[in-house]
């Protein structure tokens, strides 16, 4: 999550000196290089390095895929977001449900496995991808114009609040729950992750401005504190309810805030640098959901303490997504 913040803003500035295009290009040969290495000699040296170079990797081309977003699919944005948002999530789901099943050739192999599709997609990226034959000419970025613009910081605290949340209960679910079966806590886990997919596979059918509507914000907020508080004080033996509500929650404002940068940013050439501030002071937020976590632990000797931390940004998540912009500025300036 450290890497994700730190790199976003130089991804937004390498998308406005060489184009959206072959930034994500480049990031994905670079997000399948690092998977592949780490499993060179040293370890653990070359693990962590490694899985520090395919997270910058990662970070480098979100702020360029929000602009692809915006160019191409200018009048869906919505609809588009959410596919993009859906394949997020799905290949977390799926890459973590598959590597448990590849266990047995060992866990080098699983790294290598995982290093094919990201090296694949990028050379269907750099042939198929629209635009190949487009020259690009650099562009300023506006990072110091939108650093300026509240709206943007407040895209990075929904963002960095529902990562809070994502990131907090799934760090801190197996502790709440290790004094259950073993069942029971892969059932809980399970209700969590399916959860933060569903709203994913929703939303593109669902011809709704989602993205800039209030009322979206403030349900998937509200979830998100109901579900924290059931962490917090149910029965474990609502765990699985607890977390399902929660997980779908969060992945609502997950959603809404993915789409943010394409459809608020005033014009195409500042898309890049909103996604990235709105990254870099999102994942700095949930990167501090954790340890904070922990901290509460610590404090109280509470293992549902962590959840009280939930229940503040689900309650900011509504404050921030009820007071939002109604409308997008889109079609404002094509500059």
């Amino acid at each position: 999550m450290l890497c994700l913040s730190l790199a976003a803003i130089p991804g937004a500035l390498l998308s406005s000196r060489f184009g959206a295009r072959r930034v994500v290009g480049f990031a994905l040969l670079l997000l399948g290089a690092g998977a592949a290495l780490r499993i060179l000699p040293r370890q653990p040296a070359a693990l962590f390095g490694a899985t520090a170079l395919l997270s910058i990797a990662t970070a480098v081309s979100q702020p360029a895929m929000a602009t692809v977003l915006r160019v191409w699919f200018a009048k869906t944005v919505e609809r588009a977001s959410a596919v993009t948002g859906n394949a997020l999530n799905m290949g977390g789901l799926v890459g973590a449900v598959l590597t448990v099943a590849m266990l047995g050739l060992g866990w080098r192999a699983t790294f290598v496995f995982w290093a094919i599709p990201a090296l694949v997609a990028a050379v269907l990226w750099f042939r198929l991808a629209p635009g190949r034959s487009d020259s690009h000419v650099a562009t300023p970025s506006h990072l110091r114009l939108l650093a300026r613009d509240w709206e943007v910081w407040r895209a990075a605290g929904l963002f960095g609040c529902q990562s809070v949340a994502y990131f907090t209960s799934g760090t801190w679910i197996p502790f709440l729950l290790h004094a259950r079966p073993a069942g029971y806590l892969a059932f809980v886990l399970a209700a969590y992750s399916v959860a933060t997919v569903v709203p994913s596979f929703l939303l593109p059918f669902l011809r709704i401005a989602y993205a800039t509507s209030r009322r979206y914000f403030g349900a998937g907020g509200l979830l998100m504190v109901a579900g924290a508080l059931g962490l917090a004080l149910a029965p474990l033996d609502l765990a699985w309810l607890s977390a399902t509500i929660l997980g779908f929650g969060s992945a609502m404002i997950f959603m809404g805030s993915m789409a943010a940068p394409a459809l608020l940013a005033a014009r195409d050439v500042e898309v890049a640098g909103y996604s990235a501030l709105m990254l870099t002071g999102g994942y700095l937020i949930s990167f501090v959901g954790p340890v904070l976590g922990g901290f509460l632990v610590d404090a109280t000797g509470n293992l549902r303490a962590p959840y009280w931390a939930v229940v503040t940004s689900g309650a900011l998540v509504v404050l921030l997504g009820v007071t939002r912009p109604r409308s997008s500025r889109v079609n404002r300036s094509r500059d």
